[in-house]
């Protein structure tokens, strides 16, 4: 065997030394992964739960127009019920007008 086969301890000491940066960026690098990992898992429950609120306003949103829609549609419908009482009103009136003017006619016609 010749020299040139061996590493002398400088160059192992060397080697150990690249060998141990190499270990130590790759420490940094898996615990930069992990850190990213969990914002990840973080955001990923905060996206799911800001989807779950926005789902819940969109109910209450739907359930909100149909309320408006039902609000909206009353005057209407009291307006309705008024003119329907108004005219029934009305028609009573006429009603018991007329009767009140032929009362006397018929009862004259009656007694003759």
């Amino acid at each position: 065997m010749n020299e040139t086969d061996f590493m002398t301890r400088a160059e192992a000491a060397e080697m150990a030394r690249r060998l141990d940066a190499e270990d130590a960026r790759a420490s940094h690098r898996l615990a930069e992964l992990e850190e990213t990992t969990k914002q990840i898992g973080a955001l990923t429950l905060s996206v799911q739960k800001l989807a779950d609120s926005v789902e819940q306003m969109a109910g209450k949103l739907s359930e909100q127009s149909r309320t408006l829609a039902d609000i909206e549609g009353r005057p209407a419908q009291d307006m309705h019920s008024v003119k329907i009482a108004v005219i029934t009103a009305i028609a009573t009136f006429t009603a018991s007008s007329l009767v009140q003017a032929l009362l006397p006619l018929i009862a004259g016609a009656l007694a003759h």
